[in-house]
């Protein structure tokens, strides 16, 4: 089924629409005579155009641990404007946290972490956990409706908390749907080291 209550805990850029939108459960709506202070509203997450090197990003924890075995990555109305490919990666690490003080974590439209918060956000989580593809880098199609839907499989089986998805380099999605199988949460303990592995 689809892996429900998703939340955004790092953003790299949320000046267009922030990530937690993307998470919505309701459908994307196209409103065509609204604009905000920083553009046309999207429904969805759309980071700005970047002018420096590298992409945007963001870590989502998922409701409940799970199984992933695939995602759509819906770019309704996103046209011009969408995400050119996009790549998951996963971690099982119930406690993961961003450090405390970071930007990019208000979720607020108009926002963007600093280049020196992204990569202290960066460096963190890989020092706090193992890191692995669920979903390689994967082109995605315009927010049109016969091109919106893309459908993906996941590349891993291995239980995951965590997710982070990346950009390659930047635009907007509509929504992430994350399909798969809500396993139970670990006791802590428990894992390989305790076991004796």
């Amino acid at each position: 089924g689809e892996v429900q209550g998703g939340r955004v805990v790092f953003a790299t850029d949320e000046w267009f629409a922030p990530a937690q939108m993307f998470l919505a459960p309701s459908p994307p709506v196209f409103k065509p005579e609204l604009f905000t202070e920083f553009g046309k509203w999207m429904d969805g997450w759309e980071s700005r155009r970047r002018r420096t090197p590298g992409h945007d990003w963001c870590i989502i924890r998922l409701g409940t641990p799970g199984v992933l075995r695939g995602f759509d990555v819906d770019t309704a109305f996103f046209t011009g404007n969408n995400v050119p490919a996009v790549g998951i990666m996963g971690c099982y690490c119930p406690e993961l946290t961003v450090p405390e003080g970071v930007t990019g974590t208000t979720g607020a439209m108009g926002t963007c972490a600093t280049p020196e918060d992204i990569a202290k956000v960066d460096a963190h989580i890989r020092q706090a956990t193992t890191w692995f593809e669920v979903l390689p880098r994967s082109p995605l199609g315009p927010g049109y409706e016969e091109t919106r839907h893309n459908y993906l499989p996941a590349s891993s089986a291995q239980p995951v908390t965590h997710i982070r998805v990346n950009y390659f380099p930047d635009g907007g999605v509509a929504r992430l749907r994350a399909f798969g199988e809500v396993i139970p949460a670990r006791p802590a303990g428990a894992g390989p080291a305790a076991a004796g592995g």
